[in-house]
């Protein structure tokens, strides 16, 4: 990893900028720099595990507003969680819990969600009851 300075994005229709106050880390996110699979090789923002506020919302984001504590998962597509400020599809955002920290919340999402996928099986993802 090396430090460098990219400028503020902006958000586009139905995404959130968020200032990220923490990150976690996955294998998946070495492993995406080792082999630069998706496109993840030098010079891409990692970060697949994010928490912050939100500093802007774009045309069509009507459940989040400035100032918001939000945590999430970015979309591969986008620049990730490993920079000061992430743009990210509304869609993929949940308001974060009152009693979490930042640094709490942003070890949920990537590690959640496989946890929560897991807890579905079957073709027709039928919840199992023992989660």
């Amino acid at each position: 990893m090396q430090l460098t300075d990219l400028p503020k994005p902006a958000p586009g229709p139905n995404q959130i900028l968020v200032r990220v106050h923490a990150a976690g880390v996955n294998p998946i996110d070495y492993k995406l720099r080792k082999t630069g699979a998706l496109g993840f090789g030098p010079g891409k923002v990692l970060g697949f595990d994010a928490a912050g506020t939100v500093e802007a919302v774009g045309v069509g984001v009507t459940d989040f507003q400035a100032g918001d504590r939000v945590f999430y998962s970015p979309d591969f597509s986008l620049p990730g969680a490993y920079a000061e400020f992430n743009v990210v599809h509304a869609n993929l955002v949940a308001p974060m819990p009152k009693n979490l920290y930042f640094e709490q919340a942003a070890g949920v999402p990537l590690a959640g969600m496989t946890a929560w996928t897991g807890c579905l099986r079957g073709a027709n993802w039928v919840w199992d009851r023992r989660c």
